[in-house]
């Protein structure tokens, strides 16, 4: 049985409504919610994180910058390293020859071995072209009439210093 809110006062006698009134009177609404402690502790954490990002980006740009590595100078090791494993026998002189021709390409920061000698050997082109040669006829020749020798690694050692500081 519900009654339209129309009829309830016209039911109820004065008193009753009254004290209705009087009690409904009494509540009050809450407080619009106080919003500024979200705010402050959003800043907060904004400036909190504005500040290590920038200390982040301070440090790394302040930071010693991790020491290059000279190619050439890679290179010489590992040409020293190629050199000791030929000689002791460990490597035979194909493979030997194709290590060998990587370091120098490599080395001299060259996009291919060619018989054309980089523009700072010009000075050395017949050696660079025997070399070459040595080098393309140990790799692919069938029947290889040709030998390493230690002659062969001190030209490229040669060349691999002036890589190292240009002539």
């Amino acid at each position: 049985m519900q009654m339209s809110t129309k009829l309830l006062p016209a039911l109820m006698d004065k008193e009753t409504l009254q004290s209705l009134t009087q009690r409904l009177a009494a509540i009050e609404m809450p407080p619009p919610p106080n919003w500024q402690p979200y705010i402050i502790g959003a800043v907060v954490i904004t400036i909190t994180i504005a500040l290590c990002v920038s200390i982040l980006l301070l440090r790394r740009k302040h930071s010693p910058q991790p020491q290059s590595i000279n190619i050439s100078q890679a290179a010489l090791g590992r040409l020293d390293q190629l050199h000791d494993s030929w000689q002791t026998g460990k490597l035979n002189d194909q493979h030997t020859a194709y290590q060998l021709a990587a370091i120098l390409r490599l080395g001299l920061k060259l996009k291919q071995l060619t018989t054309q000698p980089p523009a700072n050997l010009n000075k050395d082109k017949i050696n660079w072209q025997h070399t070459v040669q040595l080098l393309q006829t140990l790799r692919y020749a069938k029947q290889k009439n040709t030998k390493l020798n230690n002659q062969t690694f001190e030209q490229v050692r040669l060349w691999l210093h002036h890589g190292a500081t240009p002539c």
